[in-house]
């Protein structure tokens, strides 16, 4: 039987129906995801797609001078290697753990197996892809236009979101590596909101202080995609669904 949805489950997988689900899990271990694991890197093969739980991954692009710059969040409410469901053989991004938790991971062979099988998966999948899609095209706007204060904000509500916690285990190196900033830039970011009161910082950690001073220190890039993740959760009751 499913178990109810909730901030440890899966929605994709939770949304499917009670015979699809189950027997999909049976095709799927749990795994653990440690922080910062590298699940592929960038141009390698996807052996496996991940449905997180209860961690967040952050994809990133990287180019050949080594600099990189983060171009979508998954938790919950998606999947990881969807380039498997496009038929590419190779990421596109780097996947890292930005949050630690729970997943389910099923080998990407049984995976496409699944598709075929399992007509509402393909659905689901098709769905979300746009979602993602929208997220990665956004990214790329906002990396180029928006300053690093408003990238900053927005990133820090997205991991927030994701991973449905105030208090946020980050780095500041992290930090700039998702931003493609330098160390600095990134400091000085934190450092002009932590004096305005809307974040708080200590060893290894952020917590978020003031939301509604966050949401109007960011551009509408979150706003936006937020709202497009919200429409897709809600399409995911099967009440909703076409």
């Amino acid at each position: 039987m499913k178990p109810e949805v909730n901030q440890k489950t899966n929605r994709l997988l939770a949304s499917l129906p009670d015979r699809d689900h189950d027997e999909l899990f049976g095709r799927m271990e749990r795994v653990s995801l440690q922080k910062r694991a590298v699940l592929w890197e960038q141009g390698a093969h996807v052996a496996y797609v991940y449905f997180p739980d209860s961690a967040t991954v952050s994809l990133i692009t990287l180019v050949e001078d080594g600099s990189s710059v983060e171009i979508a969040t998954v938790g919950s409410e998606g999947a990881l290697g969807l380039g498997v469901f496009l038929g590419a053989e190779r990421a596109l991004a780097r996947a890292i753990v930005q949050s630690p938790g729970s997943a389910r991971r099923m080998e990407t062979g049984a995976f496409q197996q699944a598709l075929a099988q399992y007509p509402t998966l393909n659905r689901i999948i098709l769905r979300y892809t746009q979602a993602l899609l929208l997220q990665i095209t956004r990214a790329a706007g906002c990396n180029r236009f928006h300053s690093l204060e408003q990238r900053c904000a927005r990133w820090l509500l997205t991991v927030a979101d994701r991973s449905e916690t105030q208090e946020l285990p980050l780095t500041q190196e992290f930090l700039s590596d998702m931003l493609g900033a330098t160390r600095q830039a990134a400091g000085v970011a934190i450092e002009g909101m932590v004096k305005r009161g809307l974040i708080q910082t200590a060893r290894g950690t952020i917590r978020l202080l003031d939301r509604s001073g966050l949401e109007a220190a960011s551009c509408e890039c979150y706003r936006v995609v937020k709202e497009e993740l919200e429409q897709f959760i809600a399409w995911l009751s099967p009440a909703s669904r076409p």
